[in-house]
């Protein structure tokens, strides 16, 4: 269930009288997911998407939906940020960061076709070309100091075997000169769920 803080009509009409997206008519919490607070907002306006974070930071947050921005406006098919009436994307509700944005059609695939999975491939080979549209840039969190730092976490649960193995893997890796490898823009979080199709249409 990812509904872990529960806001009322009346809280999401006080906060969309911040946007020019007319008056609510449905609230209805979403059960996919596992990490953020998301509900289905019906508005006379359209249909959106609200989102409150549980665990990420004001900061963090910025980067991510500067990249939502400036993919939908190059025409990938992502849910593009609702802008406040003050010019911002980022508000906030029920003491959470929160965003509103444009919900998609669509619906998830449990087994995606061929096609499906190369319309897949062909969207995030432009997400890689359009991120050098976005100008903040974002350290990544799953480096060799988050390989690190898990390996010693596994330390208590995993035979001196597997850490061995996992101890090798990560000295090679850091022992590789990846400073002059191209960088960019990835999807590191692509799962069946947050990939939504018509048919075969993306």
């Amino acid at each position: 269930m990812s509904v872990y803080t529960r806001v009322e009509a009346a809280e999401v009409v006080a906060f969309l009288r911040d946007y020019a997206v007319g008056e609510l008519l449905e609230l209805h919490g979403i059960a996919d997911g596992i990490e953020n607070t998301n509900y289905f907002v019906t508005t006379s306006g359209g249909r959106f998407v609200l989102t409150l974070f549980e665990r990420q930071a004001d900061s963090e947050l910025e980067y991510f939906l500067e990249l939502m921005v400036v993919l939908a406006d190059h025409g990938l098919a992502c849910p593009r940020p609702i802008m406040a009436d003050d010019g911002t994307y980022l508000r906030h509700l029920a003491q959470r960061p929160t965003v509103l944005v444009e919900r998609l059609a669509g619906r998830a695939i449990e087994h995606p076709s061929v096609a499906q999975c190369a319309a897949v491939g062909g969207a995030l080979g432009r997400i890689h070309r359009i991120g050098r549209h976005v100008h903040r840039r974002r350290a990544n969190e799953r480096g060799p100091a988050w390989w690190r730092f898990t390996a010693d976490a596994l330390r208590a649960v995993l035979d001196a075997e597997a850490m061995a193995l996992i101890d090798t893997e990560i000295a090679f890796q850091t022992a590789l000169d990846t400073e002059r490898l191209p960088r960019g823009v990835i999807h590191a979080d692509l799962f069946r769920d947050n990939v939504l199709f018509e048919g075969e249409q993306l």
